[in-house]
């Protein structure tokens, strides 16, 4: 059974399991990536938010999934699904977290309108 969520031009998302968790720990406690988010992840707290996403799989079927692009099977950070209560409405967002080397390469938009482009067919 594949874990592949779907394919765009240059990359392959599929289902974070324990085989990323040191580059999502790599993502997660990067500086530069959690600008501006309030701070970034000890290792602990990396191991909170792979669990959190494992149960928002088995809970909403869809969560971040990790961006890995196909040349070279590198991991270059997560992309995926959210699902959010704005307003008392039940919202879906797409949101991503690129590896810093990697930004300004288009990778970000390609995932997210692969997401985009998915959950509107699905919808």
């Amino acid at each position: 059974m594949s874990d592949t969520i779907l394919t765009t031009k240059r990359l392959r998302l599929e289902k974070i399991g324990n085989k990323h968790k040191s580059d999502l720990y790599a993502l997660l406690s990067n500086p530069k990536v959690h600008k501006y988010f309030p701070k970034a992840l000890d290792r602990n707290e990396s191991v909170a938010f792979f669990e959190k996403i494992q149960y928002r799989y088995n809970v909403d079927g869809y969560c971040f999934w990790a961006a890995i692009r196909s040349t070279d099977n590198v991991f270059l950070g997560i992309c995926g699904l959210l699902s959010q209560i704005i307003d008392g409405q039940k919202e879906t967002e797409v949101g991503y977290r690129l590896l810093d080397e990697f930004w300004g390469q288009g990778y970000g938009t390609e995932a997210a309108w692969g997401l985009h482009s998915v959950w509107q067919k699905s919808a």
